[in-house]
Order: C-alpha cells, then structure tokens, then sequence
C-alpha cells in the first residue's frame, strides 16, 4: 500500500473529511457588510498584511478556521471568473493538507505576498520578490533540538487550481540569514517538481536564535506567498 495514504498525524484533520462542501453565500461579505459580529475569533488575515475590513472578503470553508481574507487579494478572476469560489480555503488550512509527511505546530512567519518588483520591457516575465524578518524564541529552540522537529520554508501560489500543494515561482532565489537555500528540485524555468507538485525545504541549519531574516525572489507573472512554520514528523504506518 502506498506510504502516503497511510500516513496519520495526531490531532491533525483527516484529509478526506474535509472536502468539497457545497457553496454556501454566507462566506462572502461584499464591502461594507460586518464579519460575524457574534464570534469573537473571527478575523481577517490576509497574505497582504493588512486587517482591513473595508473590502470584499471571503471566509475559509475549513470549520474550525474562522479566517477571512480579501477577495481582491486570494481570488483572481482570470483563474474563477466572475463567480466566487465554491470551496475556498485559507494559505494555512491548504497547507496543512498539502503534505503528509509533516504537521504543523507553529506559524513564526505567517503567509505574506509576494509583490512585483520590477516589470522587463522585453516582455519576459516581471520579478517577484518577498523579504521579511521571525523571531524564533528559546522554546521554538528547545523544540527544534527534538529529532522528530523541523523548521520549514514553504510557498504557494495564491488562487491555486490545485489547492492543496506547494508551489514555488520559477527561477526561486531562497536566502535564509543572507545564506542561499535550495527551494526547489528542478529546473528553474520549469513550472513545478515531480507529481505536480513542490517540497518546502528544511531550513533549521540556517537559523538562530532571536530575530531571523528570509527573502524570496521569483521570474513569474502568477502570484505567490511565502511563509515559515515549525513541524514535526508525521506518524506513518508501513503495515498494509
């Protein structure tokens, strides 16, 4: 039986259970319309970086997750057309089913957009580069002495036809402390790795402790974002 499909995290969501719900209008809010005035965890968390309410926004499907982002900034018209997303879900959310072999325990660098920084006149595709700073505690370091723990860089490309994998820009230049890492297996104008789909690199060599610096620059028209988490190896079964 294949490895993958008997791999089980503790606590982690069952992938199968969480699918493909119908539509429901009510995770939409069109501007000017509150966002669930009676639940207290409700918020927005955009890749953008900004919490603004004064937009269009949309809610992720997953029912524990009570996250909404903006339309304008997740929901690309070109990829949906003018109808909204039958099932949509958060960088997060995707994230925690996009690869079986790690679970996530902390987020120390959230999902932030990647933003256009330069736009070639000869036509070829515009430059896309991310820089920001995390702070990794002493905790997050004692964790990270444990075998079974691990410091992730990963990256998905927003509005996804394909939800759940990640996904790194064409020719990605990844720098952890101002030291390169490798963040992707294939060549750099190809458009993904084996399977469809890309790995997110292991960076725990790279970090220290306190404040830590990441940058991310990409050769792609599509829109990406990149963030860091702490996992820990999921608990797989080789039995049949």
């Amino acid at each position: 039986m294949d490895l993958v499909s008997n791999c089980k995290v503790s606590g982690a969501t069952d992938l199968a259970s969480n699918g493909q719900g119908a539509s429901d209008c009510s995770n939409v809010k069109v501007e000017g319309e509150s966002i669930d005035p009676y639940r207290s965890d409700a918020m927005v968390r955009c890749p953008c970086g900004s919490s603004s309410e004064t937009e269009s926004v949309i809610k992720c499907q997953d029912p524990s997750c009570h996250v909404w982002q903006h339309m304008s900034c997740v929901v690309f018209p070109e990829k949906h057309g003018e109808e909204d997303p039958e099932n949509f879900y958060c960088e997060l959310c995707r994230l925690s089913r996009a690869d079986p072999f790690w679970v996530s325990v902390r987020h120390p660098l959230q999902p932030v957009k990647m933003v256009t920084t330069n736009i070639p006149v000869d036509g070829t595709n515009p430059v896309q580069s991310v820089e920001r700073t995390f702070q990794l505690t002493r905790a997050d370091r004692d964790l990270l002495l444990k075998q079974e723990f691990d410091l992730q860089a990963w990256c998905m490309l927003l509005s996804d036809e394909v939800s759940f994998r990640m996904h790194w820009p064409q020719h990605a230049d990844l720098q952890v402390n101002g030291l390169a890492v490798r963040a992707i297996n294939r060549p750099g104008s190809q458009l993904l790795g084996a399977n469809g789909r890309d790995d997110g690199p292991i960076i725990t060599f790279f970090m220290k402790d306190g404040i830590n610096k990441i940058s991310l620059t990409g050769c792609d028209a599509r829109i990406f974002c990149l963030g860091v988490r702490i996992v820990k190896k999921a608990q797989c079964s080789t039995g049949s």
